[in-house]
């Protein structure tokens, strides 16, 4: 425990409720919001939708702001030299999930400054997403909208996903509420995952990694949750799509680069994968010309499964519950170990 004044900078575009709920937390933090200065200096930490705030730091330069600053809120793209710039830093607190630009900063080489990210604060939108994708393919959503179009009153027979099987591949926040989710609607979950603990989470059948192809050969539905690494680049290939049944579908919300992307239009052209469900792609913005555009068994949205109204709110109140472990010498959590992989 702190009784120290610890100093906090906010890098991240939040309302002046939110900032006031951080700066009321606990009497020994000092908030700075220099929001303002940092997404001037790096125009990508603003969320699509997201508004600058107003400068609240009376015109000090972001050099200014870091230079005291012993705890960093944000933001999604951080100065590559900020470590060298806060010598007094000790914790970033991340405004995502993911980390994998993180590492090119020179924060992550220092391991004296702790990382912690937002795991968990989107994982309810995010599943809810992959449970739209899997019913809009299950129930034939591009068929039942064509006959509404026509006006034609047109009745066939609809998927369900009831009894159907979800391998989760990759088991962290977002991959245990998909569980949760997909275990409501009667399906049998299996998990796969890098490290096995004997107290994982139900509902899944948790199994390791090397048991993936075993796992791929007996889904209905497979769910891509693992995070950016070197080691999930590629992580389904044309191999991989071949152990699947024709009847499969795949669903992706960890990073495009995660499947072959040119496997995976060949295998739903070929009519050996019956449909997939994708909110990122290897290049983002996708191309125009890319037929994914066009096929009717493919279910998309551009990058925006994690996106809602109330996500700075549930950012806020995690660093809140954060800020506190810190000043009490407790563990954070979502504290990033530098040497883990998937």
């Amino acid at each position: 425990m702190t009784s120290k004044l610890v100093r906090v900078l906010i890098a991240q575009s939040l309302s002046e409720a939110q900032v006031e709920r951080i700066r009321a937390c606990d009497r020994r933090v000092r908030v700075v919001d220099g929001a303002a200065q940092m997404v001037q200096e790096e125009p990508g930490a603003l969320r699509p939708g997201q508004k600058a705030a107003p400068d609240q730091a009376g015109g000090a330069s972001l050099d200014d702001l870091l230079r005291d600053a012993e705890v960093v809120l944000g933001t999604r793209r951080v100065p590559v030299n900020m470590a060298s710039r806060a010598p007094m830093l000790r914790w970033v607190q991340l405004p995502l999930a993911g980390i994998e630009w993180f590492r090119t900063t020179d924060l992550w080489k220092d391991e004296s400054i702790a990382i912690t990210t937002a795991a968990g604060v989107s994982s309810p939108p995010v599943a809810e997403w992959v449970l739209m994708a899997m019913l809009w393919l299950a129930k034939d959503a591009p068929r039942l909208w064509e006959a509404k179009e026509r006006h034609e009153w047109s009745r066939f027979n609809l998927g369900q996903l009831r009894g159907k099987t979800v391998g989760v591949i990759g088991y962290g926040a977002i991959g245990q509420e998909v569980a949760r989710l997909g275990t409501a609607f009667g399906m049998e979950v299996i998990a796969v995952k890098r490290r096995v603990r004997a107290d994982e989470q139900l509902p899944a059948w948790v199994l390791p990694l090397e048991r993936l192809h075993e796992v791929l050969s007996r889904c209905d539905y497979v769910v891509l949750t693992v995070p950016a690494t070197d080691g999930t680049k590629g992580l389904i290939g044309a191999g991989e799509l071949g152990l699947l049944p024709p009847s499969a579908r795949l669903i992706n919300i960890a990073r495009g680069d995660v499947v072959d992307e040119a496997a995976l239009i060949a295998a739903l052209r070929e009519g050996r994968l019956a449909g997939a469900g994708l909110d990122v792609f290897r290049e983002e913005p996708l191309p125009k010309d890319s037929p994914l555009w066009e096929m009717p068994n493919v279910f998309m949205s551009s990058h925006i499964a994690g996106l809602f109204e109330e996500y700075d709110d549930r950012l806020a109140d995690l660093f809140v519950e954060n800020l506190r472990r810190y000043l009490d010498g407790a563990p954070l959590k979502n504290a990033v170990d530098r040497t883990a992989g998937y």
